[in-house]
């Protein structure tokens, strides 16, 4: 991802779930932001998102789109900003 893509989507507040931008004092867990969210929470966060069709991209915060194969449920996901893909 390119520097001034970053830094625009900090400037409007779509930080990564890696922790850039500004971001809620709890996270989707309650977890407090101060304790520092593991790489299993990213992930499984990211899967459950792409289940209800609606995800952030890890990477850059953007929109994660679901992809499908021959069941109604998600075998991966692409995000629609930096491409980067989950399977």
């Amino acid at each position: 991802m390119s520097t001034a893509l970053a830094g625009s989507r900090v400037a409007m507040g779509q930080g990564s779930l890696l922790g850039d931008g500004d971001e809620p004092a709890e996270g989707a867990r309650g977890i407090p932001r101060d304790h520092p969210r593991s790489l299993d929470d990213l992930i499984v966060d990211t899967w459950e998102g792409l289940g209800r069709g609606t995800s952030q991209c890890p990477v850059c915060g953007g929109r994660m789109e679901p992809e499908y194969g021959a069941h109604s449920r998600p075998v991966g996901g692409r995000c629609a900003d930096c491409g980067s893909a989950l399977h």
